[in-house]
């Protein structure tokens, strides 16, 4: 698109969303636990997407060893909201790994009044960690969540194991489910690894259920689910199947298929925290797609400038078309949260595609000043060898320098 248009498009959007006047909310997210992108996808999944903020506290890495319990308690000293106020600034809390081995009773306690008021919480693999559960189970934490893990935890005991091959059908008896978008994108098909059982409590609805072979001679008290939600106090809470960086939901640790993993996690986190969810999800993930491509490209060019500035090329030029790209940026952002999807992905398409025209003026400017330091160079190897040659002729061929050896009387006689 040319320039100019894309501009008057921008100022045409900013005026309807001035005229329409509605208050863009934001989800606010207090993620714990396996939280860093090393395990989980939640911190880029999150921060991406214009309508979450994202607060990572990380008490747990993928080997449950790595951390000690001194960093994670010192951790959770730091940076764990300071009092109840705080705790209900969160829209949401998001549980990751199941693990609640530091947490000091009154940490528990404070979530648990946080949801109580109205602050949804969900939590991955239904809160049920398998090294972990125990002090899941001792920290009260699971009484939020409707998935009854002491039940779980019988089963367990039992020897009936959990990590197997597992897939998912969306229950399509209800309006209302943040999983029935996607049907139409194969969402039952798809296969993931490492399940585990969520079995839900009295009183709790069913998103949808996990279906696994190697579970199909067992009788569980009730139907496995897959996704889970009640109410627990004002606050609404899920409890869903399989680590998030497992291969049901993403790449970060296992191989997988996985394309909407993304759109289901913020569908489940704009449901409990009671602000509805997505229902064009093909839309939404080409919105999605495009701004990862582009924060992708975006820090390929500033790495390439960098590199380039180096060698003391001139890359002001190329980092002021950079920096001219945030308004329209935040415009594609703006219109994405007041439901104009298409149009936030028509601009973003556009500023990625003007990535591309400054990616490649930053190629040209790498070859440039890479095309002196090869010169440089050429000139010192060649002089260098100039310098070499012509010694080795003086002293090596001609031997100018070198005094003829004269007969010794010795040798005369």
């Amino acid at each position: 698109m040319p320039r100019h248009l894309r501009y008057l498009m921008i100022i045409i959007a900013l005026s309807l969303l001035c005229s329409e006047g509605r208050a863009q909310e934001k989800v606010d997210v207090f993620a714990v636990g396996s939280v860093l992108p090393v395990t989980t996808p939640i911190s880029p999944w999150l921060s991406e997407d214009p309508a979450f903020e994202v607060t990572l506290l990380p008490t747990r890495f993928y080997d449950t060893e790595e951390i000690t319990a001194d960093d994670a308690r010192r951790t959770l000293r730091i940076y764990f909201p300071r009092n109840d106020q705080a705790m209900r600034d969160y829209d949401c809390v998001l549980f990751s790994g199941g693990d609640v081995r530091f947490f000091e009773a009154r940490y528990i306690q404070m979530i648990k009044r946080a949801v109580e008021s109205g602050v949804g919480a969900a939590t991955d693999m239904g809160g049920m960690s398998g090294p972990l559960h125990p002090s899941w189970i001792a920290s009260g934490i699971y009484e939020i969540f409707p998935n009854d893990v002491l039940a779980v935890s019988e089963l367990w005991n039992k020897g009936i194991s959990h990590d197997k091959v597992f897939s998912i059908k969306v229950n399509k008896q209800l309006e209302y489910n943040p999983l029935l978008p996607f049907v139409s994108v194969g969402i039952e098909r798809l296969i993931g690894g490492r399940t585990r059982i969520i079995l839900p409590m009295e009183g709790s609805t069913s998103y949808g259920w996990m279906e696994c072979q190697a579970y199909s001679g067992y009788n569980f008290a009730s139907r496995a689910s897959a996704s889970v939600v009640w109410r627990y106090g004002e606050g609404k809470t899920n409890a869903f199947e399989a680590f998030l960086g497992h291969s049901w939901w993403s790449r970060v640790i296992d191989p997988s298929d996985a394309e909407y993993g993304q759109d289901i996690l913020i569908n489940y986190l704009l449901d409990v925290s009671d602000k509805g969810y997505h229902t064009d999800i093909q839309m939404v993930h080409q919105y999605r797609q495009s701004l990862s491509d582009y924060h992708g490209r975006y820090s390929y060019i500033e790495d390439l400038l960098s590199f380039v500035g180096r060698f003391g090329a001139n890359t002001n030029p190329i980092d002021r078309q950079l920096e001219s790209l945030g308004e329209e940026l935040s415009l594609s952002h703006e219109l994405y949260l007041e439901g104009d999807v298409e149009s936030a992905i028509e601009i973003s398409r556009s500023l990625i595609s003007e990535l591309f025209e400054m990616e490649e003026d930053a190629k040209k400017a790498r070859s440039r000043a890479l095309m002196w330091v090869y010169v440089s160079e050429w000139l010192v190897v060649t002089a260098t060898l100039m310098i070499s040659g012509y010694v080795i002729d003086q002293l090596m061929i001609k031997r100018k320098l070198y005094k003829t050896t004269a007969h010794t009387r010795l040798g005369s006689s």
